[in-house]
């Protein structure tokens, strides 16, 4: 930056003596940062002012406006305020859900965030193993007692129907005919047959097995 550039450059910011802030008074963008041009472009004020008063910018890292120095300021161009970081680091100071988040030590049932109980997805999301591991046995505990067949309240089928499909189907019967003459959609008949619903109702030896996805119809 040249003289004259850090002359109109020192016109844009009033200190505020309270906080310490240089609060740009100059072109605003995305996110109320600061935006000063110079050399035919257009550059965020907070990242010229560290590059000028404290040096170039390592690569891979971004400037942070460092709350634990008062400072929370987008707006704010002080180099006393800024901090070259990654972006991981410069989220985790934020306060975004996200942020808010990562912080957290405990998941939302109190069960610690680290060692053999956080699992880490490949998109970053934490898991605590205990709390999927007692969901999972709440599941499979209510599937255990689950109404399942004939015996719930919305079944249009009853075992002995069921059975009379997959023999009318393996004698030859289209599907789709089935499901007419049913008032049901071809594709839950085909579930019927194949054995995808009303499981616990045996398959005959002579059904047949799927060999692609939606099969004949």
């Amino acid at each position: 930056m040249t003289p004259e550039q850090f002359a109109e450059f020192t016109k844009r910011y009033i200190p505020e003596p309270n906080t310490g802030c240089w609060l740009w008074i100059g072109m605003y963008g995305t996110g109320g940062y600061g935006r000063f041009r110079m050399n035919g472009k257009t550059y965020a004020a907070h990242r010229v002012s560290y590059e000028h008063f404290i040096g170039p910018i390592p690569e891979g890292l971004t400037i942070d406006h460092v709350l634990a120095r008062g400072c929370g300021n987008t707006s704010c161009v002080n180099p006393d305020h800024l901090e070259a970081v990654t972006s991981a680091t410069n989220t985790m100071r934020g306060s975004s859900p996200t942020a808010k988040n990562a912080r957290k030590l405990t998941c939302f049932a109190g069960h610690p965030f680290g060692g053999y109980n956080l699992r880490v997805t490949s998109d970053g999301v934490r898991v605590c193993r205990v709390c999927k591991r007692l969901r999972r046995r709440k599941s499979e505990h209510y599937g255990k007692g689950r109404p399942r067949g004939e015996r719930h309240k919305n079944s249009k089928l009853n075992d002995a129907t069921v059975r009379a499909i997959r023999e009318r189907r393996a004698s030859g019967d289209r599907i789709v005919d089935i499901a007419r003459e049913l008032g049901l959609h071809r594709d839950t008949i085909g579930r019927v047959i194949h054995g995808i619903r009303w499981k616990h109702v045996p398959l005959a030896a002579t059904t047949e097995t799927p060999t692609a996805t939606g099969g004949e119809r």
